[in-house]
């Protein structure tokens, strides 16, 4: 597959020389573009994400009908090194309450090794700021980011400016599709991590996080509250607020 070739449709990540993006969902680019990027995201996501790969239906149907699975303003960002394609982040915004949802991410472990330790701080920072341009042109503010992953990961979330939700998260194996499946499943060893974009609210504050979870849970999944881990996490959750 050829590499990319730097255009206007490029965003360079300040910070980090040589780094851009390339968003699948840019409306600017051609057909052709969109199915190269497609196919580029489709194999990073099953290299990093095979036990997700409902991912991928939902970024084709979007690219074939125009329309997102939620309200939420769907992002596919190719990361690449001069040119060459090295990695993969997902977001999806949901302008209205101001909460971008960081779904997927991944970067070449070869590429991460040569990076300085601040890498994956400034490149999300990056990857906010142009969040933040698109909420404020539909005149809204971002205020949250959210993002789920293993505990394992927890001082990298950290060093990002993220903060661990001390609470029970589960998110379901089929995604949003969790309704259509005979039994629904949860992934059972995710963790919530919260940055606060205002600086007079902490991120680990009881309102943040209970924005985060309604934001994944409710808003993105659509989840049940009925089912026992859902209104285990929402009843948690209200009690950080007691």
């Amino acid at each position: 597959m050829r590499a990319l070739v730097k255009s206007e449709h490029d965003s360079l990540i300040s910070g980090l020389p040589g780094f851009s993006v390339v968003d699948l969902f840019n409306t600017g680019i051609s057909g052709d573009t969109r199915e190269e990027l497609f196919e580029l995201a489709r194999g990073f996501h099953l290299q990093y994400f095979p036990e997700s790969p409902h991912a991928i239906d939902e970024w084709r149907h979007q690219i074939e009908t125009g329309i997102a699975p939620t309200r939420e303003r769907v992002h596919v960002w190719l990361i690449c090194q001069d040119t060459r394609p090295v990695g993969i982040w997902a977001v999806n915004i949901n302008i209205e309450s101001g909460v971008a949802l960081m779904l997927f991410g991944a970067v070449e472990k070869d590429v991460r090794s040569n990076l300085p330790p601040s890498w994956l701080r400034t490149f999300l920072d990056a990857l906010i700021d142009l969040c933040s341009a698109e909420c404020q042109a539909a005149d809204r503010n971002l205020d949250l980011v959210a993002l789920e992953s293993e505990i394992g990961l927890k001082d990298r979330w950290e060093s990002a400016g993220f903060a661990l939700i001390n609470l029970p998260y589960f998110e379901p194996t089929a995604g949003m599709h969790w309704a259509k499946t005979p039994d629904v499943s949860f992934f059972e060893s995710n963790h919530l991590f919260v940055r606060s974009l205002d600086p007079q609210v902490s991120s680990d504050s009881a309102g943040i996080a209970k924005r985060a979870v309604n934001a994944f849970v409710l808003d993105h999944y659509q989840l049940d509250p009925s089912l026992p881990q859902v209104a285990m996490m929402l009843s948690r959750v209200q009690e950080l607020d007691n």
